[in-house]
């Protein structure tokens, strides 16, 4: 591969994470009650039943963290490691490409 393709690609790579740790971010502040989150999880939204009936279904708020580890969420924590690849990456490609 060409060395200027790779760096196209590594750069839609580090995009892609800084994406994802956007999301991170974004899902962190809805569990942490920062800002409101989709109605469809987190303001009590039910199920109709149609078929298969779904009306028994325990729904899954996307505001209350279900596992946290050192006080930080599962999203939190996506967050910090996505930024901390990207970083990794983005000054991998800056010494490749200088």
């Amino acid at each position: 591969m060409a060395p200027r393709t790779a760096l196209v690609f590594a750069l839609i790579a580090i995009l892609a994470l800084f994406a994802t740790a956007g999301v991170g971010v974004y899902h962190a502040g809805v569990e942490q009650h920062w800002w409101q989150g989709p109605q469809a999880c987190s303001g009590g939204a039910g199920l109709t039943g149609t078929l298969p009936d779904l009306s028994n279904l325990r729904v899954i708020r996307c505001d209350q963290a279900a596992l946290r580890i050192l006080g930080l969420s599962l999203a939190g924590w996506n967050a910090l490691i996505s930024l901390l690849i990207a970083g990794i990456a983005l000054a991998a490609a800056r010494r490749k490409g200088a």
